[in-house]
């Protein structure tokens, strides 16, 4: 578990980056121990809450910023 005080050390990667959304995985760390697991599904919308298309450059930012993992579930 994770108490107050602890150093929590967080780390992403990309499981898919795909042409209107991105799948982002984390870890949590208190030391080498892991205490939390995350997987998050962005999806890009326009004004109206229609699905949209990630723009190129976000997509090449994000790209070159997280690693690509593969799922391990």
């Amino acid at each position: 578990p994770l108490r107050v005080g602890d150093d929590v050390d967080v780390s992403l990667a990309l499981e898919k980056l795909g042409t209107g959304s991105r799948i982002v995985l984390g870890t949590l760390k208190v030391g080498d121990v892991v205490v939390a697991t995350t997987r998050t599904v962005h999806v890009a919308i326009d004004g109206q809450g229609r699905s949209r298309p990630l723009p190129e450059a976000f997509k090449a930012a994000v790209g070159a910023r997280l690693p690509l993992v593969s799922p391990t579930t």
